[in-house]
């Protein structure tokens, strides 16, 4: 095991020649206030993360909108453009505690991360213009028998994951740290998107609920660099595969003077693998306080989930009221800031 650890570090601090043609030189300007920062493998941490991303949803649109009538059955032309719920940047959080060097320098951690946030959107309708859902069943109503004066939509999602996590940390030259990970992840996603059209008496009203939760493996790498004893580089790249159960609620409810009220509530269920990774890099500040070593860490992130569940787009009614896309198309992506602590006893 050492020599390939040791051939591995060797591999590694030639690669790093690459980006530092003097990488070394560096510890000779180590702050006395910061010595003996590198080396030694902490027993016990804590770690706390604020995250401040954005997120990027797909088929989150609802309306259609145009200057123009466009309403009808049969050969209708015309311009007009398609609204979209545009969710702004929300925060999260992600916690973790673990030990290491429990087996031969193997360690463990366990890591519970949180992230909640909504938006909503409204439109009128353009004088002589055309306002139109695309998430409303229209069941038996034609597309020229209800346009509406305006609209309004509201978009929610919640997304919970814990990890139990074996890692092996590998130092070469005191100041280069790998540490490979694996272990098991959970993942919880709850998602909601709703919207309402209004036309005087009348309105149609549309409600999506998915509940998704799953089990799967873990595979990742974090890798710090030690510029200075105080300073450092840090790059964490992971990827996952869950597979899960979703459960899913389509509700539409449409009130037309001219037709009867109508009612419809589907529900269904997939079995779906949702494959995702997340990437992070930023800089370290190490220090030491009380004899306990902190590190603290500010960067950015990116993760992203394929193949999660989306709401069913019924593309006809009458005779083809079954007729829909599919349910389990659609991709999450979360980009921006992060801003750890961590506390080594």
């Amino acid at each position: 095991m050492k020599k390939r650890i040791r051939a591995f570090c060797v591999a590694s601090l030639s690669l790093s020649s690459l980006a530092s043609v003097n990488t070394l030189s560096a510890f000779d300007r180590y702050d006395p206030c910061c010595e003996n920062e590198c080396g030694g493998l902490p027993a016990i941490y804590a770690e706390a993360e604020y995250l401040f991303v954005k997120p990027c949803v797909d088929d989150l649109d609802w309306a259609v909108k145009s200057s123009q009538n466009i309403a009808g059955d049969f050969n209708v032309t015309g311009e007009g453009s398609v609204k979209h719920l545009d969710p702004g940047w929300k925060s999260g959080f992600r916690l973790k505690v673990g030990k290491d060097d429990i087996i031969e320098d193997w360690g463990v951690s366990l890591g519970y991360s949180y992230l909640k946030g909504e938006e909503s959107a409204k439109e009128t309708r353009p004088e002589g213009g055309t306002l139109l859902p695309t998430m409303i069943h229209l069941g038996n109503l034609g597309a020229s028998a209800f346009n509406a004066d305006e609209a309004r939509a509201k978009w929610s999602l919640r997304i919970q994951t814990i990890d139990i996590l074996i890692n092996h940390p590998m130092q070469c030259n005191e100041c280069h740290l790998f540490n490979p990970y694996f272990g098991a992840e959970a993942l919880i996603l709850n998602q909601m998107i709703k919207s309402e059209f209004l036309a005087g008496q009348e309105d149609l009203s549309s409600r999506w609920e998915s509940d998704y939760w799953g089990v799967g493996v873990v595979l990742g790498m974090r890798y710090d660099w030690k510029l200075t004893s105080c300073f450092g580089f840090f790059a964490d790249v992971s990827g996952r595969i869950i597979r899960g159960d979703a459960d899913m609620d389509d509700h539409f409810r449409t009130n037309v003077l001219d037709a009867l009220d109508q009612d419809f509530k589907f529900r269904y269920n997939d079995c779906l693998f949702v494959p995702g990774y997340k990437i992070a890099v930023g800089f370290s500040f190490n220090q030491e306080l009380c004899g306990k070593k902190f590190r603290l860490d500010a960067g950015y992130e990116f993760m992203r989930w394929h193949h999660l569940p989306n709401p069913r787009r019924y593309v006809t009614g009458s005779e083809g009221l079954p007729i829909s896309t599919s349910p389990s198309t659609s991709a999450l992506g979360l980009h921006g800031a992060l801003i750890g602590l961590q506390v080594n006893f």
